[in-house]
């Protein structure tokens, strides 16, 4: 919510149409597995595990409930 909730508050305030807004709710360990597999060997070497740590935010929902939450079983 920190780093992006303001501006899709904005797009969702904004947008005309109908929004939907989804939650991957994926674990750190999950997550770091699921990048592991990434094609892009660049890619992969300047987005490391330090990086993936400082970003990830577990349940990072945005207010009023306007996500739906899809589980990492998806």
């Amino acid at each position: 919510m920190d780093r992006y909730g303001e501006m899709l508050e904005a797009l969702v305030r904004e947008h005309r149409g109908v929004s939907r807004c989804y939650y991957l709710n994926v674990p750190y360990a999950e997550t770091l597995v699921r990048h592991a597999t990434k094609p892009d060997a660049e890619y992969l070497a300047h987005v490391t595990e330090r990086e993936l740590s400082e970003w990830f935010r577990e349940l990072d929902l945005l207010p009023d409930g306007v996500e739906s939450v899809i589980g990492a079983e998806s």
